[in-house]
């Protein structure tokens, strides 16, 4: 499909009092798969187990923005300072490169960075790290998502289970492996703090690592390494158990039902935040997935 005349908030020069300013966006163009399979896998007189499954992929290109052609090469210009790129999907992740190593002692470092900071890409190879050096690392959207239902009925027992999942790979799905609540103390605070329990920060006695020395500040640059959050996650499973008709007459009931609901019992990913799905880091003011367990009785009489 096609969508034309998106309003979009465009930054504007601090010399007016306003920070942004709704316009007209041209062309995006989405497309999309989506497949969904059901099967009966086994059934028998006591016994059915059916499966659903789910995958879709979608996609946006940005076909036209606002039509300025300000440096007359014959093509329309990017709207580089919002990360938007005609060809390019809106989840454009825009940034300078690090493949996570870091500046140690005893390196020649150049001016733009310091001990223990991440090791940006010279794109230009002229020995400085300035805006020109930035590109397109990848995309926030996923590169596609999967789920999967299984339904198991034996006699008067019900079990559900329900996997979610969202993948991304070196391109897609992408997160900043960051914990920038941590850099905000000041110079005179950063260095006597506690570390949090397992942050892996360089140290002199730890040049390998994750993450670059806390408290780094490079003037005008932000550096901050993006990885895959692809999970997979058993997000639900019900169990239930109907007492027989016949005992339950004997005691005046109709109905008589136990079961258990457990929501987000496990995640696998390589994510280091709370949760991969909205890449919440862990910050101060994060909060992990919540699991829950329930146990509950229905009875009607």
């Amino acid at each position: 499909s096609n969508t034309t005349n998106l309003l979009y908030n465009v930054d504007i020069p601090g010399l007016s009092r306003f920070e942004t300013f709704p316009d007209n966006l041209g062309k995006l163009h989405n497309h999309g798969l989506e497949i969904s399979l059901s099967s009966i896998n086994v059934r028998s007189s006591d016994f059915e187990w059916s499966t659903q499954f789910i995958f879709s992929r979608n996609r946006n290109e940005l076909r036209e923005l606002l039509g300025f052609d300000n440096d007359g090469d014959g093509k329309e210009d990017d709207l580089i300072s919002e990360g938007l790129f005609i060809g390019e999907p809106l989840s454009t992740i825009y940034h300078y490169y690090t493949d996570g190593s870091l500046w140690q002692v005893g390196d020649d470092i150049p001016s733009t960075a310091d001990i223990g900071s991440y090791k940006i890409k010279d794109l230009t190879e002229d020995g400085i790290i300035n805006p020109d050096d930035r590109m397109i690392i990848g995309y926030s959207d996923p590169a596609f998502r999967f789920s999967i239902d299984n339904k198991f009925n034996y006699r008067n027992w019900t079990l559900s289970v329900f996997l979610n999942s969202i993948m991304g790979n070196d391109k897609y799905y992408l997160g900043a492996d960051d914990l920038a609540s941590f850099n905000t103390f000041n110079d005179t605070m950063w260095d006597s703090i506690n570390f949090p329990e397992g942050m892996d920060f360089w140290l002199p006695e730890n040049p390998d690592a994750r993450y670059q020395r806390l408290g780094v500040r490079i003037s005008g640059i932000t550096t901050r390494r993006y990885i895959p959050r692809s999970f997979v996650r058993l997000q639900d499973v019900n169990l239930s158990y109907n007492f027989n008709s016949e005992l339950l007459n004997k005691i005046q009931i109709q109905n008589l039902r136990l079961y258990f609901n457990g929501k987000n019992l496990l995640t696998f990913t390589k994510w280091p935040g709370w949760d991969p799905e909205t890449g919440e880091k862990i910050t101060i003011s994060g909060n992990p997935v919540i699991r829950n367990y329930t146990f509950g009785i229905d009875v009607t009489f």
